[in-house]
């Protein structure tokens, strides 16, 4: 029988963080840097309360994701870009990280051949697409001040996050992945841009 997503305590950041930016960019690349920040917000928190954050104990996961988007204003940057990272990690978990489990089923450590694999596509994505550098630097330029909230995680905490992720980023020039290669990724951004679209005018 497949493992539940919900009975999953250790599961963590899906998809990395390059690929959270994809998505976010392909919905929409016009909209402001804090449109971005907010795609990486939902991540910088501690577990269990991340898990919560991201709706994987919800018995349905869809609903409770269509009724926070009914709470979010779409032109509100910050919260849209943080309703796109829910999302995507949605569809990524249903898919992806679904796929990796039905394909390394050896030993409780799989999860790490996981990470690394995603961690590859990641670095891939940063080193091969002209918008990702320039992105991330003018993510860690909107001021503090100017961030939204996301269940209670301080701005501080977010834009550690960023500087984290950039410098591992920039220190490791990797991939692409075998399992996650190029263009598995770019399909699974545009399909997820596209479903997002469409599922965000219907609640809307």
């Amino acid at each position: 029988m497949p493992v539940r997503l919900q009975e999953m305590p250790w599961v963590k950041s899906l998809p990395s963080f390059t690929m959270h930016l994809a998505v976010a960019r392909c919905m929409d690349a016009t909209r402001l840097p804090l449109y971005f920040v907010g795609a990486m917000a939902p991540d910088a928190m501690n577990y269990p309360e991340k898990e919560y954050a991201h709706m994987r104990y919800e018995p349905d996961r869809g609903a409770a994701l269509a009724e926070l988007a009914r709470a979010t204003n779409p032109a509100d940057d910050f919260a849209e870009g943080a309703l796109v990272h829910l999302y995507t990690d949605w569809l990524w978990d249903e898919t992806q990280l679904k796929r990796y489990r039905e394909h390394d089923q050896r030993d409780p450590l799989w999860f790490k051949r996981y990470q690394h694999e995603t961690k590859l596509a990641s670095s891939w994505l940063y080193w091969n697409e002209a918008w990702a550098a320039p992105l991330w630097e003018a993510m860690l330029a909107v001021p503090l001040e100017h961030y939204g909230k996301f269940a209670g995680i301080a701005s501080e905490e977010i834009h550690a996050l960023m500087q984290n992720g950039c410098g591992w980023l920039k220190e490791n020039r990797v991939g692409p992945s075998a399992f996650y290669p190029p263009e598995l990724v770019e399909e699974f951004v545009k399909e997820t841009a596209e479903n997002y679209i469409t599922w965000r005018s219907n609640i809307c």
